[in-house]
């Protein structure tokens, strides 16, 4: 890079932290529900996916959306309905947010959005610790909520937080949408694997039956928030944006990755022009989800063979613990790069490979990655697929 265009990179960030701080400083942040959808009859048919598409608000600096939802489930004749290893978080098994270019921002599971929301916090999402506090703190109200078991009909709550932008402070993947020459688009799609039959692969579903009749969904109620800055400082009455932040999308994206072979490494790969903040991997052994028994490790590799990291699975199990506070579900291997972000530009041909000591049929690793694109890079990038 030569001299003045270094110069100029620096004007462009020192105008960018000014507008950010600026914004931060003096606009009003705003939240308003702009979707409540109640459905009181829903015939709940397997394998048949709802689609809720909701208009995103054309005001303001867009910061986050949270969605809300109550869902009233029951028995569909005399079996028991057991909640699965995720339970709640599978009540979508799609978000997808396009921005006003159409380029997709989210593309992913709620499973995945909501570990990220967890990772991100540092705690299980909507959890409360249960405290012998004198002050009445405990977990008392219905956040993220779901019976057990049920045998007649009972409520259901979930909640789930859609970044845009990346943080509070951090403006980066914000979009400014008040304009009404294009629109945004949210969709959610109701997850079609609601309930599975008993001896099914229950991962992505939310409820297994201890026979073949599967549950039905009386009703649901979805409300969704949308979170922007409003009343922007201008400057020559024009809005002060940080051009910077708004060039820099944050993306959450999930892919399946399948046809693995023991005691082999079944390398996902990174892509090009992203930086990476985590990657989100669920090893269904073909309907098992164990803590770490099938898999030797997994490791992260890049250009030259250049090993990052080989970490067994107690070593994986003991950093997401300090991460979460907790232990994930079986199954769940979380790695986090927020203190040194993978920059595939700058590290090349980047994998996370997995080492499965055994594979069952029908096996396959569900993953979600958090990540950073610039804009203008767009046409370069490849997208990631599945295998």
């Amino acid at each position: 890079m030569t001299q003045q265009a270094m110069s100029q990179q620096q004007q462009l960030m020192q105008q960018n932290a000014y507008a950010r701080q600026m914004i931060l400083s003096t606009a009003r942040l705003a939240d308003q529900n702009i979707a409540s959808i109640n459905q009181n009859a829903y015939p709940y048919t397997a394998g048949q996916a709802t689609v809720i598409n909701v208009p995103v608000k054309p005001a303001g600096l867009l910061k986050r959306f949270l969605i809300n939802c109550t869902f009233n489930v029951a028995q569909g004749a005399a079996e028991t309905q057991t909640l699965s290893t995720f339970g709640p978080a599978n009540v979508f098994s799609n978000i997808t947010l396009n921005d006003l270019q159409n380029v997709q921002r989210v593309n992913t599971t709620g499973q995945h959005l909501a570990m990220v929301t967890s990772a991100r916090r540092g705690f299980p999402i909507g959890a409360a610790i249960t405290t012998d506090s004198p002050l009445g703190y405990g977990a008392n109200n219905n956040v993220i909520k779901a019976p057990a078991t049920v045998t007649t009909a009972a409520n259901l709550y979930m909640c789930y937080e859609l970044p845009v932008a990346y943080s509070d402070t951090d403006l980066r993947g914000a979009i400014y949408v008040n304009t009404v020459q294009s629109t945004m688009s949210l969709s959610l799609t109701l997850n079609p694997q609601f309930f599975v039959a008993a001896g099914a692969d229950a991962t992505n579903a939310v409820y297994q039956s201890s026979t073949a009749q599967l549950g039905k969904i009386n009703s649901y109620t979805i409300n969704v928030f949308q979170e922007y800055w409003d009343q922007l400082p201008t400057q020559n009455g024009q809005p002060i944006l940080p051009m910077a932040d708004l060039g820099t999308m944050y993306q959450l994206i999930s892919a399946t990755y399948t046809a693995l072979v023991a005691n082999t490494n079944y390398s996902i790969q990174f892509q090009a022009y992203r930086q990476y903040y985590s990657a989100y991997c669920v090893y269904d052994n073909g309907g098992t989800l164990n803590a770490g028994s099938d898999v030797n490790y997994w490791s992260l590799t890049s250009a030259n063979a250049l090993t990052n990291f080989q970490r067994d699975p107690q070593t994986i199990a003991f950093r997401s613990r300090l991460q979460f506070n907790e232990d994930q579900p079986k199954g769940t291997y979380y790695f986090d790069f927020r203190a040194a972000p993978i920059n595939t530009t700058a590290q090349g041909v980047t994998t996370l490979n997995i080492n499965a000591s055994t594979v069952n049929a029908n096996a396959a690793i569900y993953a979600g990655f958090e990540f950073f694109a610039v804009l203008n890079q767009l046409n370069m990038m490849g997208s990631i697929g599945s295998q």
